[in-house]
């Protein structure tokens, strides 16, 4: 017997943008409880498309600065195929096969050094906030239609926002 693994590609996981932008699924929230249930399903469901408008973001407030650009581009490429992209086999560097843990920090370090020589730190800082409030509030303006991914289980009645009766 045999468990069949997930696929491992990050690329898999991404919704379908005309779900994440169905404009019909937006609604106010009825209540505080309400909001967070709301944000909490919405990051887990729409995690990656949520990754993919921070980059975006990122990448258009370098816009003004090519070598800067460049310099985060070729870096990003680095971790979509070292990294991202789905591996027939594990890496092996010099006879040596390396687990997930020491490309990241490979790639964790080689990044934080295009950051400081692109000197694009006040971008990054500019692209998480604007993406932080962006997210935030598509997440919790999005009401959930798709499946039973309530994280109390039920036990918060969406109507009220109180706990609901057994």
């Amino acid at each position: 017997m045999s468990a069949e693994l997930p696929p491992s590609s990050a690329a898999t996981t991404t919704r379908p943008w005309p779900e994440f932008f169905d404009t019909n699924s937006l609604s106010l929230p009825v209540s505080l409880s309400d909001a967070t249930t709301r944000l909490n399903i919405n990051l887990t469901h729409f995690r990656v498309n949520y990754i993919n408008i921070f980059l975006i973001i990122f990448f258009l407030t370098l816009s003004l600065r090519p070598l800067s650009l460049l310099i985060i581009f070729v870096t990003s490429l680095a971790w979509y195929f070292i990294y991202f992209s789905p591996q027939s086999s594990p890496i092996e560097i010099l006879g040596f096969v390396n687990d997930d843990r020491i490309i990241v920090a490979v790639l964790g370090v080689i990044t934080v050094l295009a950051l400081f020589f692109a000197h694009a730190w006040l971008n990054l800082l500019l692209a998480i906030v604007i993406a932080a409030v962006l997210v935030s509030l598509h997440a919790v303006f999005r009401g959930s239609s798709y499946g039973d991914q309530d994280p109390y289980g039920g036990l918060l009645d969406a109507e009220s926002g109180g706990y609901s009766e057994f």
